[in-house]
């Protein structure tokens, strides 16, 4: 496979660390709107695995290229739910709603509707939690936007705010630490270099 120049190295390490986490991110937030999940999700496989094979390209090393893409996997998976928390905890509206139907397959899926008969944004909401079930009205957290599903307002999987967004930047870090040091030379590979020339010089005196 044909590697990148030393002297390209640079260039394409610095765009790799940059692009590829805001791009994640970006698709991630994308992605927690329903509507365009089936946009969303197979852009962002696609960004990791041309990001993996950049890593590959650089000659990064086999740790640095699994260790990329397990951060990368990371903020795949974690960029949509914690996107979706953090705008439900900043701007999301306590509304009664009321469970119309529940269906228990591989996940919880559940129907809702406001307890008032408006419209709602999302009425399908998958990894329903308890009470999940038709009955009253419950407390959910509602985007007015309607860009995220609602949420069970008393879920305790709802971290505090800004907890996600400083997960997410710890792993964003990680990853441009990687991108960065991606065919990097190390000290003691110049130092082989300059002395196999300096062998092969006395072998041709």
């Amino acid at each position: 496979m044909r590697t990148l120049d030393t002297s390209s190295r640079l260039p394409v390490r610095v765009t790799l660390a940059v692009i590829t986490p805001i791009a994640l991110l970006g698709l991630g937030a994308l992605s927690a709107d329903p509507d365009y999940a089936r946009l969303g999700d197979p852009a962002r496989l696609a960004v990791l695995a041309g990001s993996v094979l950049a890593l590959v390209l650089l000659r990064a090393g086999w740790r640095r290229t699994v260790g990329g893409a397990l951060l990368g996997l990371v903020l795949l998976a974690l960029s949509g739910s914690i996107f979706s928390d953090e705008l439900l905890q900043l701007r999301g509206e306590r509304t009664e709603l009321v469970v119309t139907a529940a269906q228990r397959g591989d996940d919880l899926v559940c129907v809702l509707r406001r307890a008032d008969g408006t419209p709602l944004p999302h009425d399908v909401l998958h990894d329903c939690v308890p009470p999940a079930q038709p009955g009253p009205a419950t407390p959910y957290l509602v985007d007015p936007a309607g860009w995220v599903p609602p949420a069970y307002a008393d879920d305790s999987r709802l971290a505090g705010p800004w907890f996600g967004p400083a997960v997410l930047t710890a792993f964003a870090g990680l990853w441009v630490r990687v991108a960065l040091g991606a065919g990097r030379r190390r000290p003691d590979e110049d130092g082989v270099r300059r002395y196999a020339g300096a062998t092969d010089r006395l072998r041709g005196a």
